[in-house]
């Protein structure tokens, strides 16, 4: 192993360990292959580690830099709806979008407990739904 890690996305150098009482793995892998394996569901982000040949210990494989640390999501199937510029919708219950909402007003329903920072949210210029928490302002690691 090179004292330099390469930056590459390409460099086939991990191995992925699914669980360590078996000391079974898989690889090599890039950084590119482990993010492909963890949004296809092939590999448990949240359960994974990971190793370079000549390593003494293994990591978690969600501290690999570039490697996407979100479980992967199913797309919502929600209808998107005809909307103003800068109004919100929010995914309802049985698939029926609600709105439409200004910034304020969702951060007054989450300031009610009303909707969580994992609500689906979409506006207009969005392609698909996406978490409350991925909306500027509303990151997970702001208190309400």
């Amino acid at each position: 192993m090179s004292d330099e890690p390469s930056m590459s996305g390409d460099d086939k150098r991990w191995y992925v360990v699914n669980d360590p009482s078996t000391r079974e793995y898989n690889g090599p892998y890039s950084v590119k292959d482990l993010t492909t394996l963890v949004e296809s569901g092939e590999i448990d982000i949240r359960n994974a580690w990971a190793f370079t040949k000549g390593d003494t210990s293994m990591i978690p494989l969600n501290t690999i830099p570039g490697v996407d640390r979100r479980s992967p999501t199913s797309p919502i199937e929600v209808p998107i709806p005809d909307s103003g510029d800068q109004l919100w919708y929010i995914a309802g219950a049985n698939k029926v979008p609600i709105g439409p909402y200004t910034l304020s007003e969702l951060q007054a329903q989450l300031d009610r407990s009303e909707i969580t920072r994992d609500t689906y949210v979409w506006k207009k210029g969005l392609d698909k739904w996406i978490y409350l928490h991925q909306v500027p302002g509303f990151d997970r690691r702001k208190s309400s």
